[in-house]
């Protein structure tokens, strides 16, 4: 499973190659990267859509489009992959033992970005909002957001569970 810093690398790799892209057509060639949404619903509600802005929540890619959202999860093995072009992507795609597997592809007004997973446990997913995915949701303080050194009043926190201890055992 990709690591927090793994995907944040990603992210940054990310960001210059797609930001201000508009997603031209998204090929979906194993459904199941999509599940439990429809393959059709994402395409549909993404096609024609420019990414605004791309960045990382958690462990999950979101690519903030002029209208919604699609957020990526690579679970265990997920990668994204990238073709100069839609004819690069179809020669190289599912062909065989000599192509690359590609479960979701984004052509774009330059490029294409491939989500793949061979297991199948990675996702894409659209959705109208931040609110609205349930995975986003639930996400607490992002680790990587804390500034360094040790946590603000530590020595009080631990005061306080010292005397909690203390009292419990008397």
């Amino acid at each position: 499973m990709p690591e927090l810093p793994e995907v944040e690398a990603v992210v940054r790799t990310l960001r210059p190659l797609v930001k201000g892209r508009r997603i031209r057509c998204i090929h979906v060639f194993h459904p199941i990267a999509t599940k439990p949404q429809a393959a059709s619903l994402v395409s549909r509600r993404a096609e024609g859509r420019r990414i605004r802005i791309v960045n990382r929540k958690g462990k999950y890619v979101l690519l903030v489009l002029d209208r919604g959202l699609l957020t990526m999860h690579f679970k265990l093995d997920g990668q994204l992959l990238w073709f100069s072009n839609g004819k690069e992507l179809l020669k190289r795609a599912n062909q065989g033992e000599s192509g690359v597997h590609v479960d979701v592809a984004l052509e774009l007004d330059k490029g294409v970005l491939g989500f793949a997973d061979r297991r199948h446990f990675g996702r894409v997913h659209y959705w109208e909002s931040v609110d609205a995915c349930p995975g986003l949701k639930v996400l607490g303080i992002d680790a990587l957001s804390l500034p360094a050194g040790p946590i603000p009043h530590r020595r009080s926190w631990q005061h306080l569970l010292l005397r909690i201890a203390v009292a419990r055992s008397s």
